[in-house]
């Protein structure tokens, strides 16, 4: 992305500005503390305010607040703050076993729910954090962010491509665990715990990374959509 911009950033001279000392400083003390305290986090993220630091620092502002969006795309590749992902992976699963039970038990199934079990006939369904949909969440929104910095136009087309991955990644991890919950009342839970969780995870982030290219498509297609790439 850096690279891509490098044309608009020849066209703005650098100006070194010591107040990206500051920056540097910070991420510093974000080094030292996480390696103190054994948090990775701080580390990671320690990482991308140094980089921020040194360009700012080195460049100057306008450098700075071109090369904002690289930069900021870094996070998606560090793990978020434990406290942050239990809660929301318990939320999640929340949300989804309940919507995924319900529509089982509308589709023949008998079946009872307690918290995170789901008990069948032919046993008992445990949903783990991994099936929270929190990895493919994430994924969706490291993919929604890239596509609204590429969209062209209004920010709200931008924010619109951003913020579908949520609804597609939940709605997209409720059919799974509906399809778990189907194939363990209709054939066995080895069958629901094997082949088809291992392969259906992948076949519905696919199709939930085919709506956010759809989205796209349509928002480009839309009536007053600019007709030139960004």
């Amino acid at each position: 992305l850096a690279w891509r911009a490098r044309g608009r950033l020849r066209e703005r001279p650098a100006a070194p500005d010591a107040r990206g000392l500051w920056c540097v400083a910070l991420a510093a003390a974000l080094l030292v503390l996480g390696r103190r305290a054994d948090v990775f986090v701080l580390q990671g993220y320690s990482m991308v305010a140094m980089a921020a630091g040194l360009v700012w620092t080195f460049a100057g502002a306008s450098w700075l607040r071109r090369l904002a969006f690289p930069l900021g795309f870094l996070v998606f590749m560090l793990p978020f703050p434990p406290v942050f992902v239990n809660n929301l992976s318990y939320l999640l699963k929340e949300i989804t076993v309940r919507s995924s039970a319900a529509v089982a038990a509308a589709l023949g199934v008998n079946l009872q729910r307690e918290g995170m079990n789901v008990y069948l006939a032919a046993g008992t369904l445990r949903i783990e954090n991994p099936c929270s949909g929190l990895r493919s969440l994430v994924s969706l929104l490291a993919t929604g962010a890239l596509f609204a910095y590429f969209q062209p136009g209004a920010r709200w087309r931008k924010a619109a491509l951003f913020l579908a991955a949520f609804p597609l990644a939940m709605l997209g991890n409720a059919v799974r665990i509906t399809g778990l919950i189907l194939v363990a009342h209709y054939a066995s839970l080895p069958q629901a715990a094997g082949r088809y969780h291992d392969v259906s995870g992948l076949v519905i982030y696919g199709a939930a990374l085919l709506g956010l290219i759809a989205l796209r498509r349509g928002l480009e297609a839309a009536p007053g959509a600019p007709r030139e790439a960004r």
